[in-house]
């Protein structure tokens, strides 16, 4: 098999910088499907992957799987697919995360749930010293809102935790969660948190919260410190 031929992206990010590091990607589904694809693109070597769902035919058009993968769990068509097009294992997980689990130095919290991230967070995430920084994602159908932050620093804390005051039924919260989903705008929301993922790992300046706006199109952006 062929290994991936990282030059052409080396000068913006070495994957050396990641190793010994663990990043997770809790939700594989719109977001976070293209998301696992991207740092398997980068050369990103230890990458574990959390979902308990099985592929159904109206997740095809709007996630990054194909048609046979119908039927399966989608972290095994997600290991199946990075193996044969980026030639990496990654590890995955068939459940669901309530803040229990172990993580690793980086997280993509790709959940559905307002209620799902709060639990996360609270449980697993917090004041957590080994991890440099999560990226949790929210998703409409033109539309999403990235946020970026270190869960050990009391400035990050109190600023996200001012973002999750609404309940699941007040809100709009992901593809999962709507019933109108464009698989182009997971693509925007997945490509900005893999950039946040690359500011965090190369040490580099990062907006905490983006909020973009496919069509008609426009770009918001916060630093909290």
């Amino acid at each position: 098999m062929s290994e991936l031929d990282l030059t052409r992206h080396m000068e913006v990010f070495d994957p050396a910088k990641t190793i010994g590091m663990r990043i997770d990607v809790i939700g594989d589904g719109a977001v976070g499907s293209r998301i696992v694809r991207e740092l398997a693109r980068l050369g990103v070597q230890d990458i574990h992957v959390w979902d308990f769902d099985i592929i159904e035919a109206h997740n095809v058009p709007n996630q990054d799987f194909g048609l046979g993968d119908i039927g399966q769990k989608k972290v095994d068509a997600s290991a199946e697919r990075i193996l044969r097009d980026q030639g990496l294992k990654i590890t995955t997980h068939d459940e669901r995360v309530d803040g229990s689990q172990p993580m690793g130095n980086f997280v993509f919290l790709a959940v559905d749930k307002m209620r799902a991230r709060k639990e996360i967070f609270d449980k697993g995430l917090i004041f957590r010293p080994h991890i440099r920084g999560v990226c949790e994602l929210r998703m409409g159908p033109v539309s999403g809102r990235i946020y970026t932050f270190v869960p050990s620093r009391p400035s990050h804390i109190s600023a996200w935790q001012k973002t999750i005051s609404y309940t699941d039924e007040e809100a709009q919260v992901s593809a999962c969660g709507s019933t109108t989903t464009v698989g182009a705008t997971a693509g925007l929301i997945a490509v900005l948190a893999v950039w946040k993922f690359i500011a965090v790992m190369t040490e580099k300046p990062y907006d905490n919260y983006v909020l973009v706006q496919a069509n008609p199109s426009s770009f918001y952006s916060e630093q909290w410190d």
